[in-house]
C-alpha cells in the first residue's frame, strides 16, 4: 500500500526568532499603546488594528521577518518574493476568544507571539476541505478516537514566548471554541504580498 497526501498545507513555526530582553521590551512598549475592542476578538481583548501604524515597521522588525518570509516560500518553491506590509497587535485576557477568520488580499500572513502563557488559547486552524464537516472531529493533534490528519476539522498549534507562526492568509483561523485563560496575551500579526506590486 502506498499513501498519497497530495495537497497538504504549509505552516511554519520559528521558535525563538527574537531575544527575550527584546521580547520584554517589545511587551513593555505595545503595552502602552492605544487599542480599541475589534468584532474578531470576542470578550476582553483589544487591537491596534483601527490604529493603522505598522507596528512591526515601528519596532525595526520587518527585515527580520521578511526573511521567515523567504524560507517559506523557499520551502514551498513559490518562485517569487513577499514582503511584510501592514501589521498590528492584540491583546487578550481572560475569557476572550478570538474568532476564526482570514485575511483578504494577503498571501501569507503570520504571528509572533510577544506574550503568551501556558494557559493562554492555542492558534487554531480550520480544516479548508469542507468535506471534512461530515466527519465532525473536534479539536486534536494525535491520532485517537479515529481522528487522524486526513479528517481532523481542526488543527491546534500551542506556540511559546518569541515564536513565529506563517501561514497562507486565506487558512482560517482564531482560538475556535477555546476560551483564552491568562492575561495580557499579546500577538502581534502582519501580512505580505508579492514583492513585484508593491513597486
Amino acid at each position: 500500500m502506498k499513501i498519497h497526501s497530495p495537497f497538504p498545507l504549509l505552516v511554519l513555526q520559528f521558535p525563538n526568532v527574537i531575544s527575550e530582553e527584546d521580547r520584554l521590551n517589545i511587551f513593555n512598549y505595545l503595552k502602552q499603546k492605544p487599542t480599541q475592542r475589534h468584532g474578531a476578538i470576542k470578550g476582553n481583548g483589544r487591537s491596534s488594528h483601527f490604529n493603522f501604524e505598522n507596528v512591526i515597521e515601528e519596532l525595526n522588525l520587518t527585515n527580520m521577518l521578511n526573511q521567515y518570509l523567504s524560507k517559506y516560500n523557499q520551502i514551498c518553491k513559490a518562485g517569487y518574493e513577499v514582503k511584510a506590509t501592514n501589521s498590528w497587535f492584540n491583546v487578550q485576557d481572560k475569557e476572550s476568544y478570538l474568532n476564526l477568520h482570514c485575511h483578504p488580499g494577503s498571501i501569507l500572513s503570520g504571528a509572533l507571539y510577544i506574550n503568551i502563557e501556558s494557559d493562554s488559547s492555542p492558534l487554531v486552524f480550520e480544516n479548508p476541505n469542507t468535506f471534512a464537516y461530515f466527519n465532525h472531529h473536534a479539536l486534536t493533534q494525535g491520532e485517537e478516537a479515529g481522528v487522524s490528519q486526513f479528517n481532523m476539522q481542526h488543527y491546534g498549534i500551542f506556540p511559546k514566548p518569541a515564536d513565529l507562526i506563517i501561514f497562507p492568509s486565506w487558512l482560517k483561523h482564531g482560538c475556535g471554541d477555546i476560551p483564552n485563560n491568562s492575561n495580557d496575551r499579546m500577538v502581534i500579526s502582519f501580512n505580505s504580498y508579492d514583492d513585484n506590486c508593491l513597486h
